[in-house]
């Protein structure tokens, strides 16, 4: 990956060694990498990184403060950024939570590198394909809503059913109910025409039209009493209910249109020209529309569709077409469209609702989308149903969902194979030191086998008690002091006040990583591991904190001693798992050497 290619990642991980890990992971297959600690810290980072994150790893149990969810919803309201959730949880509620919030992807912990990086880059895949989508229905919306056009239903005597925006904004009146009050009040002719004798002419040539559209250039008094040129496309309907016929019309303001044709001395040359274009335009923003629509009473009865093509219909219009909707669809599908049409009833739209359907290209998924045209409680009100093809949303959906199940399902073996296969890590390490006859690494082998057995004496204890969220510390404190001294402080006393203490599992894993490093650096420098060293632990509760130390009456520190020292990674290690605990690593030298790591807990203390 170029630099100029390079992307960046924010990783949110509140356990200090696993954000090394995945650091470092991340990095070696080329990318940029932000840290933050918890869910604050990933929210203050990526507002002041505005532009530079490309995606967020996100851990969901972040300690205190808000968890991985509310932080991802936060930043999700300023940001369109891909998140991918990385946790241990396999509970279905868990992953259902975060599919509400984002459909990137929901990785486990401890999966292969492979896992992840497979993920990262669907992960960017998914959401190079979201930006274009939502371009192209942008596009779309932009054309639909700034078409010039209004829209008018109204009966053959000369009052008006249902007026749009677009119309009530050319005649300059104040709303759709004011144009509608004023006009019947009257009647459309004697209201708006320039000309009221000519309206009646026009009505009876599309009533002798046999259905067909017609279009007129006519002219209209706007409410302030300007004259305007206005080109007037309607069709003669029926109400398959009632039987009684109305007139569905669209009219498009042409006034400088006019103006430039009344200037030039071929008035009907240029006259002809822009009714063709005007027609034209029409016909190429309709054309252009990918979604089917349908209009139906208020019984759900089929008064009238649009489609580009019909054999992107269900059935053919001669099929549907007076119908009711219930003697068309599947039976299965009739209770969606009922809690459809119950919800647009209540609320004026609905919107979302997804069902299959085998047509005559192959099986296909839509979307539907209602809102009402028209006051419900009358008659002519109409239910205006939109329908999209999303069946290429389903499928990179399925291959999402597929993706992910595919993982769980290599974590679970892996999550079966944890405890032995820590015990053979274990024993690994040891043969290796010991193969290697270098006591250098014979002695680093050994400390990592250590440190290995204190996660697995974790997952014992969890075993043991049957509780996988809390565990006593004071026991696991005590096992664990008891098998580090065994094998590495033989010569040295050891004495341990241990109060009783009851935490969550993810913190008391981290004490006990703390403890070792502890421990193993007292046993060195007690006394020098002769038979009079003396090391001392003590865990104690102080209200709501609690506080680890340990002591040996060593020859002390140096007064210039740095807990940060270059090589220096056990002591490095410890101060970074404090600060993951929300506390913080002291020390002092004199008699005794003491180092104390005190946290808040904000579970259960007994």
């Amino acid at each position: 990956m170029s630099k100029e290619n390079q992307k960046t990642i924010l990783l949110v991980e509140d356990e200090a060694a696993t954000m090394m890990l995945e650091s470092k992971q991340l990095m070696d297959h080329g990318y940029n990498v932000i840290q933050a600690l918890d869910g604050h810290e990933a929210v203050a980072k990526v507002s002041t990184h505005p532009g530079v994150i490309d995606l967020i790893l996100m851990d969901i149990d972040l300690g205190q403060g808000i968890d991985g969810t509310e932080a991802a919803e936060i930043i999700l309201k300023n940001h369109d950024i891909p998140i991918i959730f990385v946790s241990s949880h396999m509970e279905h509620d868990v992953v259902e939570k975060t599919e509400k919030i984002t459909s990137y992807g929901y990785v486990l912990k401890n999966s292969s590198v492979t896992i992840l990086m497979a993920s990262i880059r669907m992960a960017f895949r998914l959401h190079e394909a979201h930006l274009k989508l939502r371009e192209s229905e942008e596009r779309y919306r932009s054309i639909v809503e700034n078409v010039p056009l209004g829209m008018f239903q109204s009966s053959p005597e000369g009052k008006f059913f249902y007026v749009n925006q677009a119309l009530v904004e050319i005649l300059k009146y104040d709303s759709p109910q004011d144009l509608i009050d004023t006009v019947n009040g009257t009647s459309i002719a004697e209201a708006i025409y320039e000309d009221p004798a000519r309206r009646p002419v026009l009505v009876d040539e599309v009533s002798h039209a046999r259905g067909e559209w017609k279009a007129y250039e006519n002219r209209y008094r706007r409410k302030d009493g300007i004259i305007i040129d206005a080109l007037l496309s309607f069709g003669k309907k029926i109400d398959t209910l009632t039987g009684q016929s109305y007139l569905l019309g669209f009219v498009r303001d042409i006034t400088e249109k006019k103006k430039m044709e009344r200037d030039t001395i071929n008035k009907r040359k240029y006259a002809d020209n822009g009714k063709e274009k005007a027609n034209g335009h029409l016909k190429a923003v309709l054309s252009a529309l990918p979604d089917v629509m349908f209009e139906l009473d208020m019984d759900r009865r089929f008064l009238a569709f649009h489609a580009r093509e019909t054999d992107e219909l269900y059935m053919q219009p001669h099929e549907f077409i007076g119908k009711k909707i219930d003697e068309v669809m599947p039976p299965d599908m009739i209770p969606l469209l009922d809690i459809m049409f119950r919800e647009t009833l209540e609320k004026g739209s609905h919107s979302g609702t997804a069902y299959k359907l085998n047509v005559p290209k192959g099986e296909t998924w839509y979307e539907l989308s209602a809102s009402i045209m028209g006051d419900p409680s009358t008659t002519t009100a109409r239910f205006i149903v939109l329908v999209r093809d999303i069946t290429e949303r389903k499928r990179n959906e399925k291959a999402l969902f597929d993706a992910l199940e595919e993982n769980r399902a290599l974590l679970r073996e892996l999550q079966h194979r944890v405890k032995n296969s820590l015990t053979m890590i274990g024993s690994l390490t040891i043969l290796e030191g010991a193969r290697s006859g270098n006591p250098a690494v014979e002695t680093a082998m050994k400390n990592l086998e250590g440190r290995i057995k204190i996660l697995s004496d974790l997952y014992s204890m969890l075993y043991e008690s049957g509780n996988v969220r809390e565990i006593r510390a004071d026991i696991y404190l005590g096992r664990l002091c008891g098998s580090v001294m065994k094998v590495y402080g033989k010569h040295t006393g050891v004495s341990m006040i241990l109060d009783e203490v009851t935490m969550n599992v993810k913190k008391a894993s981290v004490l006990g990583l703390i403890l070792n490093e502890l421990l193993t650096n007292a046993i060195k420098y007690a006394r020098g591991g002769m038979e009079d060293g003396l090391i001392e632990v003590a865990l104690h509760v102080r209200e709501d904190r609690v506080e680890l130390s340990v002591a040996d009456n060593g020859p002390g520190l140096p007064e210039d001693f740095p807990v940060q020292k270059e090589g220096a990674l056990g002591l490095k290690l410890v101060d970074m798992m404090a600060q993951q605990l929300k506390g913080a690593l002291t020390y002092e030298s004199g008699e005794k050497t003491i180092f104390t790591i005190g946290f808040p807990v904000d579970g259960r203390l007994t």
